[in-house]
């Protein structure tokens, strides 16, 4: 572990009585810190996601595999030019009853 720089040493050992005092709020300091950052990655674009999810209705076995992955790609991407017309060519070949 590398030491602070020599400007900050004199000011981390003033620091040491009340350590007791400090160290609570830096842990809280952190657990927000982190949280913001897992909800900052949580809620960032995933533009790959409606691509994997393409890819898989592409190679899925029957029609309703095929329609529910590419729901899943206008769930993401609701202005999905692919999704949206595979899914009408896939409304028309789909059997009546």
């Amino acid at each position: 572990m590398t030491q602070p720089r020599a400007s900050l040493w004199p000011v981390l050992l003033a620091l040491r009585p009340q350590w007791s005092l400090i160290y609570p709020l830096m842990i809280d300091k952190l657990r927000t810190l982190l949280a913001k950052s897992i909800v900052r990655h949580l809620n960032r674009p995933r533009p790959l996601a409606g691509r994997v999810w393409l890819w898989l209705a592409a190679e899925a076995d029957n029609l309703e595999e095929k329609c529910r992955c590419l729901i899943e790609v206008l769930r993401l991407d609701p202005e999905n030019e692919e999704a949206t017309l595979a899914l009408l060519v896939l409304d028309q070949r789909r059997p009546t009853n």
